[in-house]
């Protein structure tokens, strides 16, 4: 760790000296993503992405990614990370308290501690942030989100086996603008956020941006509110060939977190008592209704949901980001730290809650060289280290009468790759692409975790001095290294200037670990992907008409499944990570976008996923279970968006009006892996709408919505614990929510 801090130190210095003596202005238009219309006024617009670390339209992009531009992302409101889902058919993010739970096509995880990684790589502005619920508070004065569907090994590394997420923010101007908006809405939600950009001199460009949000809970005992405060500012320096620029950031999260709720039963199991589930959806855990049905289910009794869940998180992050332009290419430097200081109890299980208090320190710096533009072979080498020190503590309460604490002073991971790729003109349209990483990654826990007997009244326990101390404590010390080698390759055919077809095969991998048991029993290993994929990316009608179509067969190997089952420790249950399963994937995305009129657009997305375990067979608590041939979990067969747009502009100069309407569906899926009737949640759709009106010189902006216009009950993810027989634990997506949002933009 030393050496990385002292090497980022040092590259920053150099960074600010060269910045300051010379050389040609920041990739300003590489970076902002900001849509530029591809034909006049008229006609689709384009978006700039820098998946592949070169910025090119996303309709040149062999990649699958799904670009949310920002204008997109102001009119659908998103300003947390399950909004996203909304916008990207395919992916899913549930909530674990403050975890975020990912998955792209059913290739995720179900992360609920620092025990495991996730399988989506969360990058804000090139930076990778190991921990998911570490972006929470990033959503804020962006240019767009860049969703990358499939594995990206290559120039993305560890912990992107089935894609990754890049939050690209809004970059420092040499003029002075600004914004401030205010949003009020149900639920007592207020949302302040803005933004001040000003030029310093002709080389000095400063950018500050903050949000602060204040929402109720959607569960009825105010569980599941929405507090935070964030702050970013960049600085630019930017003069000739060289150009520098530095991020800080700071994010709290707050309020009472997540949590789950019971759900409405599925299937047609009969019921074990006559009990009903709550009749509001969204009762709390400690709602009249859950805790009656809670004690109708448990005759012996288990941990009643309390009223004191919290959390209690801060979030930093620092960067550098220093190019150079040669005449031949481009050298990129970003040193970075990313920390957390993470505290929080929560009843997301309901019956069982979990307390961790953590604080992860990342330190990283990634080195790249890439081709000029323009280049008939466009390539980017590069290397990257990284090392993340946490220091972990976690309780559960399984029993009133027994919990399950696990002490881990040290979980560090530290990771370092080479990798390359290019893509080769071997004619004016016809292009081969070549890519390959090698990583090696070095993970180390030392702890232990101890069973405790009741009566436990109190939670989380007192614990003073070592818990290897408690009577039974027991060691769940390790060291692991993993090596991969990952690789992408494929080709690229112009069949006319604005119609491109493409085939690729890519591989990627999702980091092995330990989870919180007895070594050396207690580790599992790497996870690993191979892609298949063939698509379509055109535009017609004189840009007026985009098609795009891609085809995917996704091959999982030594597939992570995370489950409960009977510890080391006699009598105890845990969450064990185990290689469990392999899966194959196949199917068709495909998006549709058409300006019917200059005032009229709609687009569609709808994706198709044929999925099942080949092999998937785990020791659960009920004994040995053969899941082989079920569907992965949160995959439904089909899901996709609709969304319809209409401007309209006023007579004498009153500015413009603007609809927008918006639906989003899906087939039935698992909600979690225990593969029972109950929890098997059914297709549904969710409608959203808006009103805007925008100010001639579009300096105000009025905007009215509604979302979850039929008050849909649906859940993102859910848990059958054998401690609340006959239910599932649910996380239920929000209920009909509604506001108006005021922009001021100068």
């Amino acid at each position: 760790m030393s050496k990385i801090y002292k090497a980022s130190t040092l590259v920053s210095s150099v960074a600010m000296a060269l910045a300051l003596t010379g050389g040609a202005a920041f990739a300003q238009s590489a970076e902002s993503g900001a849509p530029a219309a591809a034909s006049g006024a008229q006609g689709l617009q384009d978006i700039i992405v820098t998946a592949s670390r070169r910025a090119v339209s996303v309709q040149k992009e062999s990649r699958a990614i799904t670009a949310i531009s920002a204008d997109e992302l102001v009119r659908s409101g998103v300003d947390n990370a399950a909004a996203i889902q909304n916008l990207a058919p395919g992916l899913t993010i549930a909530t674990n308290g403050p975890q975020l739970q990912i998955s792209i096509r059913g290739v995720g995880d179900r992360t609920i501690n620092s025990a495991t990684d996730p399988a989506v790589a969360i990058n804000v502005d090139g930076v990778y942030f190991p921990k998911s619920y570490e972006a929470s508070g990033a959503f804020f004065d962006l240019d767009r989100i860049e969703v990358l569907k499939g594995p990206q090994g290559t120039l993305y590394g560890r912990n992107a086996s089935s894609g990754a997420i890049n939050l690209v923010t809004a970059k420092p101007r040499f003029d002075t603008s600004g914004y401030g908006e205010v949003e009020i809405g149900n639920y007592g939600n207020q949302r302040v956020t803005g933004a001040f950009n000003v030029a310093l001199s002709d080389v000095v460009a400063l950018r500050v941006a903050g949000q602060v949000t204040d929402r109720q809970g959607y569960l009825s005992d105010g569980y599941g509110d929405d507090i935070k405060q964030s702050v970013r500012a960049h600085l630019l320096i930017a003069s000739g060939d060289t150009s520098m620029l530095v991020t800080a950031g700071y994010s709290h999260l707050g309020g009472k977190s997540d949590a789950g709720v019971i759900a409405r039963r599925f299937g047609d199991t009969p019921p074990l008592t006559s009990v009903p589930v709550p009749s509001d959806p969204w009762a709390g855990p400690t709602d009249p209704q859950t805790l009656a049905r809670i004690a109708a289910t448990n005759p012996d009794g288990v941990t009643q949901p309390r009223t004191d869940g919290f959390q209690d998180i801060d979030i930093f992050n620092l960067s550098v980001n220093f190019e150079h332009r040669f005449d031949w290419g481009t050298l990129t430097l970003i040193p970075s730290y990313v920390g957390a200081r993470f505290e929080n109890l929560a009843y997301a299980a309901l019956v069982v809650p979990t307390w961790n208090k953590m604080k992860s320190d990342q330190y990283a710096i990634e080195g790249r060289l890439s081709s000029a533009d323009g280049a008939a072979v466009r390539w980017v080498v590069g290397a990257f280290a990284s090392r993340e020190d946490a220091d972990d503590k976690y309780q559960s309460k399984i029993l009133p009468t027994f919990a399950l604490p696990t002490y881990a002073p040290e979980r560090n991971d530290d990771t370092w790759a080479v990798f390359g790729e290019a893509n080769a003109s071997l004619s004016d349209s016809f292009r081969l692409i070549g890519g390959v990483r090698y990583t090696w990654e070095k993970k180390t826990v030392s702890g232990a975790t101890a069973p405790v007997f009741g009566p436990i009244p109190e939670f989380p326990l007192p614990i003073t001095g070592s818990i290897a101390d408690l009577p039974g404590a027991s060691d769940i010390s390790g060291r692991r290294i993993d090596k991969a080698v990952n690789f992408r390759a494929g080709a690229e055919y112009d069949v006319a200037p604005q119609v491109m077809v493409y085939a690729t095969v890519a591989t990627g991998f999702k980091a092995g670990g330990f989870y919180n048991d007895i070594a050396p029993s207690n580790s599992y290993k790497p996870e690993k992907l191979t892609a298949y994929t063939a698509g379509l990316k055109s535009r017609f009608m004189d840009n007026r008409l985009q098609l795009n179509i891609e085809g995917f067969y996704w091959d999982y190997t030594d597939k992570q499944e995370t489950f409960l089952g009977f510890g080391s420790v006699p009598g105890s249950v845990i969450l064990l990570t185990k290689n469990a399963a392999s899966a194959r994937l196949y199917g068709a995305d495909v998006s549709v976008a058409a300006q019917i009129t200059p005032t009229t657009q709609l687009s569609a997305e709808v994706e198709y996923n044929d999925n099942k375990y080949n092999t998937y067979i785990v020791d659960t608590l009920a004994g040995p279970i053969d899941n082989s041939g079920e569907q992965l979990v949160r995959a439904p067969k089909w899901s996709g968006h609709v969304s319809f747009d209409q401007a309209i502009p006023l007579a004498d100069s009153m500015g413009e009006l603007s609809f927008n309407a918006q639906m989003r569906f899906t087939s039935s899926y698992w909600l979690t892996n225990d593969f029972v009737p109950i929890e098997r949640q059914t297709a549904y759709q969710v409608y959203d709408a808006s009103l805007q009106w925008v100010s001639p010189g579009k300096a105000v902006t009025l905007t009215g919505y509604v979302k979850n216009i039929g008050n849909k009950v649906y859940y993102s993810g859910g848990v059958v614990s054998d401690n609340l027989r006959d239910a599932v634990v649910g996380q239920i997506g929000a209920p009909r929510t509604y506001g108006a949002r005021l922009r001021l933009t100068f």
